[in-house]
C-alpha cells in the first residue's frame, strides 16, 4: 500500500514537472525565434521609433523568459523536496517491513537480511544460533486470551533484548518462536546465555490487573555454525534442538548435533 501510494505521488510529481518543463521549452523556443527576428531587423537600417519598439519587445520577452525560468526552478526545487520526502517514507516503510510490530524485534525476513549483510562477509562460521519457543503458548492464549498472550510475547522479547549485546541479532521468527544469532561465540558461551535467558523468563511473573499468570517457560535449541553452512540449515539444526528440548520435558536448553 505504501509503495502504491508513493507511485501515485511520484506520477503526479512527474506530470507536474513535465508540464512546467514543456511550457518552459515552448517559451524558450519562442524567445529564440523572437531574438532571431530582432537580430534580422537590427541588421537593417531602422528609424529610432523601430529601435525603441525592438528594445521594448526584448525587455518584455526577457522578463517573460525570466518568469518562466523562475517558475521552473521553483517547481524543480519543490520536486526535489518531495522526492526526498518520499524517499524517507520509503526507507521507513522498508525498515518497518523488516520489523515485528508487536515486539519491535526483527521479523524473519529482517533477521535473514541482517545476517546476509553481517560484517563477517556473510560467513556464519564461528557464531551460534539460539532458537527459543514459549512452552504451551496455545494453552496460555486459550486460557487467558490473546491480550495476555501478546503481553507474554512482549515480555519474552524484552528479556531476549536485555540479554544480548553488541553485534548479537535478535528476532521474532513468528508466533511464539524467537531467535538470537551470536557472532564469534562458542558453544559454551551460547549455552550460558541460553540458560540465562531461560532462567530469567521462568523466574518472571506476568500480571493483568488482579490476574497473575503462572511461570512462563522456554525451550531453547542451540547450534553453532559450521564452515560453509547456510543460514537455512543452521536454523533447521537449532530448531531441531529446540524440539528435542520440548520432547525432554520443556523449560530446558538442548544442543544440536554438530554433524546433523
Amino acid at each position: 500500500e505504501v509503495v502504491e501510494r508513493m507511485q501515485r505521488q511520484l506520477q503526479v510529481l512527474l506530470d507536474d514537472t513535465t508540464r512546467i518543463a514543456v511550457s518552459a521549452g515552448v517559451e524558450a523556443t519562442q524567445f529564440t525565434q523572437t531574438l532571431q527576428l530582432h537580430r534580422s531587423q537590427l541588421l537593417q537600417s531602422a528609424p529610432v521609433e523601430l529601435l525603441q519598439s525592438i528594445v521594448a519587445d526584448l525587455v518584455a520577452d526577457a522578463e517573460r523568459m525570466r518568469s518562466t525560468t523562475t517558475e521552473l526552478a521553483e517547481q524543480l526545487e519543490g520536486s526535489v523536496r518531495e522526492v526526498r520526502k518520499l524517499t524517507e517514507q520509503l526507507e521507513r516503510a522498508q525498515q518497518e517491513a523488516l520489523l515485528d510490530p508487536l515486539t519491535g524485534l526483527l521479523n524473519r525476513r529482517g533477521f535473514e537480511r541482517r545476517l546476509e549483510g553481517h560484517p563477517y562477509d556473510g560467513q556464519l562460521q564461528g557464531g551460534a544460533l539460539l532458537i527459543a519457543d514459549i512452552d504451551r503458548f496455545k494453552s496460555i492464549n486459550d486460557t487467558h486470551g490473546h491480550v495476555l498472550g501478546d503481553k507474554v510475547i512482549r515480555s519474552v522479547a524484552q528479556t531476549l533484548c536485555s540479554s544480548i549485546k553488541g553485534r548479537d541479532v535478535a528476532a521474532r521468527l513468528g508466533g511464539e518462536e524467537f531467535a538470537a544469532y551470536l557472532p564469534q561465540t562458542s558453544l559454551k558461551g551460547a549455552a550460558a546465555l541460553a540458560e540465562q535467558i531461560r532462567a530469567a523468563v521462568a523466574s518472571g511473573r506476568i500480571r493483568r490487573g488482579d490476574e497473575q499468570l503462572g511461570a512462563v517457560t522456554l525451550s531453547i535449541g542451540v547450534a553453532t555454525a559450521r564452515a560453509g553452512e547456510s543460514l537455512e540449515h543452521l536454523i533447521a539444526r537449532a530448531d531441531a534442538a529446540m524440539y528435542a528440548a520440548k520432547a525432554a520435558g520443556r523449560n530446558r536448553v538442548s544442543f544440536a548435533d554438530p554433524e546433523s
